[in-house]
């Protein structure tokens, strides 16, 4: 596979975790009439490759706006955006789009919320 396939197969999985857990986090929460903004930092590179996926996802679900919030090219830029935000305790971002490296440092920190009872295999 090529590497712009491997980004776009890592883009779609990212998506779809992301928009679970907006739509796991609003269950059991009453509806709001206001339409809700999530944030989600996403390195400038791959930014012409969210835009159209998160156009086509906002058609369809008016109610939900996607702000992708450009950082850095370089994945270890990235990272401490992240990294600096979560031990500030002022996170600027709702979806956290990260490289599978980051997975134990930042489950280590509790910086991610385990949704296993929120989510059925299917």
């Amino acid at each position: 596979m090529t590497r712009a396939g491997q980004g776009l197969g890592k883009l779609w999985l990212a998506l779809g975790l992301a928009l679970s857990l907006a739509l796991i986090l609003g269950l059991g929460q009453p509806v709001s009439a206001e339409p809700v903004t999530l944030s989600v930092l996403v390195a400038a590179f791959e930014v012409p490759i969210w835009q159209p996926l998160v156009t086509e996802f906002e058609a369809s679900h008016p109610d939900i706006h996607i702000e992708i919030i450009e950082g850095p090219s370089t994945s270890n830029m990235v990272e401490d955006l992240y990294v600096s935000a979560f031990l500030l305790g002022n996170v600027p971002y709702d979806l956290v789009y990260m490289d599978i490296t980051w997975v134990a440092k930042f489950a280590a920190a509790g910086w991610l919320q385990d949704l296993s009872d929120r989510v059925t295999p299917d």
